[in-house]
This record gives C-alpha cells, structure tokens and sequence, in this order.
C-alpha cells in the first residue's frame, strides 16, 4: 500500500493486490497516508502454495487492470468489492 500511494500520490499509476484477511489492514494504512481514495483490489482468501498465488493474481488482474484505466481518483468505495465477487 506504502508504495503504490506514494506513485500515485507523485501521479504515476499504481495498484495494490491485498488478500481479503489483510484488508482491514490496508485500509487503515491508506488513511493513515491521507488517501482514502485509493483503493486496494481484495482478493478473496489466502495464500499457502505457489499455485494459490496464481490463482489470486489471476483474480486480481480484472480489477488492476480497471483501477490502472479507470480508478485513480474517483470516490472510496466504488472498489471495495471483491474481485471473485464480480459478474
């Protein structure tokens, strides 16, 4: 979160992947650096082998990709969903 918020904070593009156990956790982080803004893309679950890793960047990649062309500056919240959670 740290450094995704400080580019774009500098105006250059960026996104944050967080697992859903860490969300509570990132969320506090963005208001802590004063961009409640931005937001992290949640995937659900966790992570216990290489493969689950995959699998999750595969899930994350959609809302990355909509937060890299689309996201960056509208309200809190229009992102909050999770990823898996999507039609």
């Amino acid at each position: 979160m740290h450094d995704a918020i400080s580019f774009e904070t500098a105006g250059i593009p960026a996104a944050t992947i967080v697992l859903e156990v860490f969300k509570e956790l990132a969320l506090a982080k963005r208001r802590q650096m004063g961009r409640p803004d931005f937001e992290p893309v949640i995937v659900p679950g966790y992570i216990s082998v290489l493969d689950h890793a995959r699998e999750k960047a595969e899930l994350a990649l959609p809302g990355v990709i909509e937060w890299l062309t689309t996201g960056a500056g509208k309200p809190a919240g229009e992102r909050a969903q999770l990823v898996g959670a999507r039609s």
